[in-house]
């Protein structure tokens, strides 16, 4: 028997997604806040026990 590693990104909707990550954050900066195609800021971070999170 193997193990297998599973994932998921969990999402959370923000009202305003400023354009830097708040001071004292203890996770680290996946994708940097960026405008996606629909026009959405969005980014993505790791938080310190190694979910991903993808900002909205």
């Amino acid at each position: 028997m193997h193990a297998t590693a599973l994932g998921c990104i969990d999402q959370l909707a923000i009202c305003r997604l400023r354009s830097r990550m708040p001071a004292g954050f203890n996770g680290r900066v996946r994708d940097e806040i960026q405008t996606d195609i629909l026009g959405r800021r969005v980014a993505s971070i790791l938080d310190p026990v190694g979910h991903i999170w993808a900002l909205v």
